[in-house]
């Protein structure tokens, strides 16, 4: 008997022999495996492990090569052990995580985050990583403290939301949630708390110049290097814009390093080139120093490195889409020993395997690491309850498909194949 499944989103209908696969002691290892989720929760990003919280799964995906790229990689320009960091804007708590191992036991890591959603999400990722250098503040920089500030967040049903000050996002989200949150100045908190940073990283949406304007004080007597993700669009709804904030900066002589092109600019350049949203890391030192130049230019090989994988990874998902995978099989190979912890290699990997019909227990496990890379956890549901129906494993599809048609009860191959296997059960 021939059915049609949907195993990928652009590939609606594949067709599937439901009686070419028997069972067998490794197939019934993984499926185990499976099952009682004993794979490993925890990712390598260059030399540090962190253990990712079941609870923070979805808020994937973990690792500089599909998340916060730019802002890491200025971090590591300048980073050293025993540093005071500043950390505005958490979102997961990846990069906090990441910013405590860097600078070590001896740092510290003050972490100023408005949501109190994305902060109690970092507390959760620096507690399962046995963190203790960082400190909380569930506040909203700005130039003046006291003051209570509008704060507009939106949560989807699965958890992931949006948060700025501008009031603009209304517009894209009208359901956003008004929230007031006590405003502070990093001037205000250094002077009370008797602490100097020697790096901020900001990645606050829109609320960069508010944030830095109350800092005039740290930028013109420490000049700490700062590593900021403007969000040039959302300035103007709370203060400023990408001009003001480069003027704000140069003015305190404050140097220009784009996270994006790896090459060295004017406030002028800047602004003129991101006026809307970029990458980049402030700094007063010499950046035409060898050192600096050195670390630029492996950050720009990396940059180009990175953009080869990235079309080696388009080519191998239109081989996907156009039913080549054998020789998608080829590129994912290498790719996926080239970036280890990307969800979307492993998952195209699984599908293709699944889909010419062989190598199941490896099939189960490529799934599974896309599912813990933080792949839509509906397309594994499903596609695991496909794969389990094709080993005559109706218990286990059953399990699957039941929470897969939770993730998404619309969803009509979902709900037909539940009809089979319901009926067979």
């Amino acid at each position: 008997m021939m059915r049609k499944v949907q195993l990928f989103r652009s590939k609606d209908d594949r067709k599937t022999d439901n009686n070419k696969i028997s069972m067998n002691p490794s197939i019934v290892k993984a499926a185990e495996a499976i099952q009682n989720n004993i794979f490993q929760k925890s990712v390598m990003i260059d030399d540090f492990e962190l253990f990712i919280p079941p609870s923070l799964k979805r808020f994937q995906p973990l690792s500089p090569y599909n998340f916060e790229e730019q802002l890491y990689q200025g971090l590591k320009m300048v980073l050293k052990p025993a540093m005071i960091v500043f950390e505005a804007g958490s979102y997961c708590g990846v990069l906090t995580s990441l910013i405590d191992k860097m600078v070590g036991d001896e740092g510290q890591v003050h972490l100023f985050e408005a949501s109190f959603d994305s902060i109690e999400r970092a507390r959760q990722m620096v507690f399962h990583n046995h963190l203790k250098n960082v400190q909380f503040m569930n506040v909203f920089l700005a130039a003046e403290s006291g003051s209570e500030q509008d704060f507009y967040v939106i949560r989807s049903s699965d958890g992931w939301a949006v948060s700025s000050a501008d009031a603009g996002i209304l517009l894209l989200y009208p359901e956003a949630q008004n929230i007031k949150v006590s405003a502070l100045s990093l001037d205000d908190y250094c002077r009370e708390n008797d602490v100097i940073p020697d790096v901020i990283k900001m990645d606050i949406e829109g609320a960069e110049y508010a944030a830095l304007s109350g800092a005039n004080h740290i930028l013109s007597h420490y000049a700490p290097d700062i590593i900021l993700e403007v969000h040039g669009d959302r300035m103007p709804g709370i203060s400023g814009n990408t001009a003001m904030l480069m003027r704000l900066l140069s003015d305190d002589g404050y140097r220009f390093f784009d996270l994006e092109s790896g090459t060295l600019m004017t406030a002028g350049q800047y602004s003129q080139e991101y006026p809307i949203y970029g990458h980049v890391l402030c700094s007063v030192k010499d950046m035409t120093t060898h050192q600096f130049l050195q670390r630029s230019d492996v950050f720009r090989n990396q940059r180009i490195q990175r953009e080869i994988l990235l079309d080696q990874r388009k080519k191998a998902r239109e081989l996907v889409d156009q039913g080549q995978f054998r020789q998608a099989l080829e590129i994912l190979k290498e790719l996926c020993e080239t970036i280890p912890e990307d969800a979307d290699l492993y998952y195209l990997t699984a599908f293709s395997h699944h889909h010419l019909g062989e190598n199941f227990p490896q099939v189960l496990k490529d799934y599974q690491k896309a599912f813990e890379l933080g792949f839509d956890e509906f397309w594994i549901r499903y596609n695991r309850a496909n794969l389990f129906y094709q080993m005559k494993d109706l218990d286990s599809a059953l399990n699957e498909l039941e929470i897969a048609i939770k993730l998404y009860p619309e969803h009509e191959g979902a709900r037909s194949l539940w009809q089979i296997l319901s009926k067979k059960a």
